[in-house]
């Protein structure tokens, strides 16, 4: 157990010697130092350093190498220290740091050996070069002649000082041009990835309302296809327009409007929206040359179709490619908009569209009025009666400035409110099919 250990190491014992005399006492990983140590516990036995192989009390150990051992050493009287016999006057001459020595530099001065690189620093005799050797003085003299020499050379050193400042001045006007052309780069740098920074955050708040949008979608429609009938178109339609939210939901940018396959979107508490006189946007979705777009609803109707009939038109909406993109947009299929029946079964859906194609605003597109049903086995329809058919020949369009660009393919008489029977609005909610065909250009 490691915790039983510590506590082990840090028990006080004495020295196993206390009762020959030795007052030392501390932990369990100090005692072991205490008795190996040369300076340590004066009565632990030692092995005689000579190697005449007898043990010897360590405070004794002097005078056994003095006078018992019979290998004889001896003393330096400079030092003190014990020699083996024959090597003391080596010692003396090369090795004693107590032995005098007279200074080298013929300074008159006698010092000991261990005391001679300090002496070097104060010496009056040794050479040393000139102060203003830094600022390009090459003179070197001895100490002691150091203060003549500066007051002789006065002139030559504040020159030579002078001449030194000044290229230190110009590299440091350097380095200070050079750290601003740095300071100047980085800042772009900053510049730019902030405006990365900033660009990538706003495409991230893009994608999250989006995702946001959808999954209210997602779940407004499961809560609606709970409550149909099992089997029924509404339920089938319903499984529809959940798979294209699931598909926008996984991946965005995947859902692309190609040429003759459509999506279908449905809008939930068309009444509110009617009373509240508020527009009803569908999810974004990608037509094929990367433009993002929507499906716009005016569930009360604008401009001449105010109160009266449903209004919808295309919107541009910013997306993630159009810096990539050709401006203005020049987008010239066909988009269809229709209102799907949920009940074609039901005998009060014929009938019901009137004679006169809807009245078109002031952009150009042509549309028409027809009753026609198809059926998609690519979706899993069953069959859809068209209300409207909205075709649309867009012209050209510029690059959006905020998150919702400019709306086009507007219709304000889309369908009127008289028009539209319990099979087209059921359960409060439309069901609106989105279709893009390509047109020729003559």
């Amino acid at each position: 157990d490691q915790r039983i250990k510590r506590q082990i190491k840090q028990l006080v014992i004495y020295c196993k010697h206390r009762t020959e005399g030795c007052l030392w006492q501390g932990n369990v990983e100090q005692a072991k130092v205490h008795l190996e140590c040369s300076d340590g516990c004066q009565y632990e036995k030692i092995m005689c350093p000579k190697k005449c192989g007898e043990m010897v009390v360590r405070q004794n150990l002097r005078e056994h190498l003095l006078a018992n051992c019979f290998i004889q050493w001896e003393e330096c009287k400079f030092c003190k220290s014990l020699l083996p016999e024959g090597s003391l006057n080596n010692h003396i001459e090369s090795l004693c740091p107590e032995y005098t020595l007279s200074c080298s530099n013929e300074c008159g001065s006698t010092i000991k050996r261990s005391e001679v690189l300090d002496h070097v620093t104060v010496c009056p005799n040794h050479v040393v070069p000139c102060p203003f050797k830094d600022a390009g003085c090459t003179v070197t003299l001895q100490r002691k002649k150091k203060n003549s020499h500066l007051e002789e050379c006065q002139l030559e050193h504040l020159s030579l000082a002078y001449t030194n400042l000044q290229h230190q001045m110009t590299d440091i006007h350097e380095e200070m041009k050079s750290s601003r052309e740095e300071t100047q780069v980085l800042k772009r740098e900053l510049e730019n990835t902030t405006q990365e920074v900033a660009l990538v955050n706003s495409e991230l708040r893009r994608l999250q309302d989006n995702q946001m949008k959808l999954t209210s979608m997602l779940e407004s429609e499961l809560r609606y296809f709970i409550n149909q009938p099992h089997n029924s178109v509404a339920k089938t339609l319903s499984i529809e327009c959940m798979r294209i939210q699931l598909s926008l939901f996984s991946n965005p940018y995947n859902v692309v409007l190609c040429p003759g396959f459509p999506l279908v979107f449905r809008m939930i508490m068309f009444s509110h929206f009617k009373s509240s006189d508020k527009i009803w946007y569908s999810s974004p979705f990608f037509v094929q040359n990367g433009y993002q777009m929507c499906l716009a609803v005016h569930p009360n109707g604008a401009q001449e179709g105010k109160g009266t009939h449903i209004s919808v038109y295309i919107h541009l909406m910013a997306g993630p490619n159009d810096d990539s993109r050709n401006w203005p947009l020049m987008f010239n299929d066909t988009v269809t908009v229709s209102l799907v029946n949920q009940n074609p079964h039901s005998s009060k859906t014929r009938g019901m569209l009137p004679s006169r194609s809807p009245k078109l605003n002031k952009h150009s597109f042509d549309s028409e009025a027809t009753n026609i049903c198809h059926s998609y086995d690519e979706y899993q329809f069953t069959q859809q009666q068209v209300l409207r058919n909205i075709i649309v020949s867009l012209r050209r369009v510029n690059k959006p400035v905020g998150s919702i660009g400019l709306a086009f393919g507007y219709i304000a008489m889309f369908c009127a409110h008289s028009s539209i029977g319990p099979a087209v609005l059921l359960n409060d909610s439309l069901v609106f099919q989105l279709k893009i065909e390509s047109v020729v250009l003559m």
